[in-house]
């Protein structure tokens, strides 16, 4: 039998086929083809590596793929699939680096290097957690060292999802890591969704997309690339706080809020006063690290005037479908900026609190800086609590993420960033890789017990059959 290949070689970026005597049998998917000619490069597609694996068809091709994905998951569930899916990937990348030979030594170097590592991050970050918990280091060092080499648990996993507590650590197997989402999803959008990413990755292709789909969105007002205007011409701005952020940035970096100080004057964290041309002048010299949009700023819903000093609050809400589904709403979170941030993004120090299906607020956790993500009750703002305050136009905003992602046929997930207004729900982007940290914090439970992660193990398992 013959495997099936990552689209691209890893080493010369060139299109990688299967044999031609493969390919009258199963004939490789064609690439989706994007009008953006760089597309590939900012998602460093050229990374993704070969992966020789087929899920079927054919009985015994499938019971294959069923027993090895059991073993090398080691548990059962969609996590541990995905988990099996990301060790594959691994495995595949370093057999091409370093040769099959090197390779396996490296996984059989696994119990010392865990051994070794486990300990050196206990030692980094276990002094929080035994200080607020009263989990010894001994404890911490034998968890995370069992995690490790049994369930494939990182250190960042440990002390964020706080698996050194007895009721967390039963289902650690259940919830899903950053690096290991992060490369399925790399995966799965260059074979088959490139369209889709181009949609999700670029805030100005963004802007014009929901335009042309009639989704309620904030106007790009002007673009800047390489040190120089793009648009905008000499159009005035309008008289009101203006934000600007990089057209492909993550995690909020980049971002900068424009208050208005005086007709066609604004200032940011910097506290000059500019006019429109030194305002241009500024987002020019920043585009010269990337492009950045300006756009208005969307103003939160006056109930929400609590959980802002001024900044966009955002709902972080996670659709996801299965292959040839309708998209279905995840599981959402409530971002908080706190301070004087520009942005609520949680890695920007912001605060992420769990919503109900309802729109009601749950639990919320604020990042430490020694990993551990502290549970808050109350804004530390305003003093204003958390749990049941119900978030104004949610049904509105669930609908409207939904009514989104139906509008992107081939991507199997998207994280919408929604801003409640007092004009209703207004997107502000999609993520093509949502983090799934906010998503499982907060609620103390894996996004295995929603149909997310089964989702994407379907697209993955369809992606690499082949039909005879």
């Amino acid at each position: 039998m013959h495997s099936t290949d990552f689209l691209t070689d890893g080493t010369s970026g060139r299109t990688v086929t299967p044999a031609t005597r493969d390919r009258r049998r199963h004939p490789a998917p064609e690439p989706s083809r994007t009008a953006d000619p760089d597309a590939y490069r900012r998602l460093d597609a050229h990374k993704v590596r070969q992966l020789a694996v087929r899920t079927g068809p054919g009985p015994l091709t499938t019971l294959r793929f069923a027993v090895t994905q059991r073993i090398i998951a080691g548990t059962g569930g969609a996590a541990a699939s995905l988990r099996a899916w990301y060790r594959r990937y691994v495995f595949a990348q370093e057999r091409r680096d370093l040769g099959t030979a090197r390779a396996i030594l490296a996984v059989l170097k696994t119990p010392a290097r865990v051994a070794r590592t486990a300990w050196r991050d206990v030692r980094a970050f276990g002094p929080a957690a035994r200080d607020r918990y009263g989990v010894s280091l001994l404890t911490q060092y034998r968890q995370l060292a069992w995690l490790a080499l049994f369930r494939g648990i990182n250190t960042d996993s440990y002390y964020r999802y706080q698996l050194f507590r007895a009721d967390r650590r039963r289902q650690a197997h259940q919830f899903i890591q950053s690096v290991e989402i992060a490369a399925l999803y790399r995966v799965l959008v260059v074979r088959e969704a490139m369209d889709d990413f181009v949609v999700t990755e670029d805030k100005g292709v963004f802007e014009r997309w929901c335009r042309e789909h009639d989704l309620p969105t904030p106007a790009v007002l002007a673009e800047f690339e390489g040190g120089h205007p793009l648009s905008a011409g000499g159009a005035p701005l309008p008289d009101r706080d203006l934000f600007s952020k990089l057209a492909d940035g993550y995690g909020g970096a980049g971002a900068r809020r424009w208050t208005m100080v005086a007709p066609g004057l604004w200032t940011a964290d910097d506290g000059v006063v500019r006019d429109r041309h030194s305002l241009f002048m500024a987002l020019a010299r920043q585009s010269e690290g990337g492009r950045v949009i300006l756009q208005e700023r969307v103003e939160n819903h006056p109930a929400l005037r609590g959980f802002s000093s001024g900044a966009l609050c955002t709902a972080r809400i996670l659709t996801s479908r299965a292959p040839d589904g309708a998209p279905e709403l995840a599981r959402a979170a409530f971002r908080m900026p706190v301070g004087d941030s520009s942005t609520d993004n949680y890695s920007q120090g912001g605060i992420a609190a769990a919503v109900d299906e309802h729109g009601r607020l749950g639990t919320a956790v604020q990042a430490h800086e020694r990993l551990i993500g502290v549970e808050v009750l109350a804004h530390p703002d305003s003093g204003v609590a958390f749990a049941g305050f119900q978030l104004p136009e949610w049904s509105a905003a669930a609908a409207l993420a939904i009514r989104a992602h139906s509008q992107l046929t081939r991507i199997a997930c998207v994280g919408w960033d929604v801003a409640l207004t007092i004009e209703g729900p207004v997107l502000i982007e999609g993520n093509f890789a949502p983090g799934v940290k906010s998503m499982q914090m907060p609620f103390a439970a894996p996004l295995s017990a929603t149909n997310y992660l089964a989702h994407i193990d379907a697209h993955l398992r369809r992606s690499f059959a082949r039909a005879r």
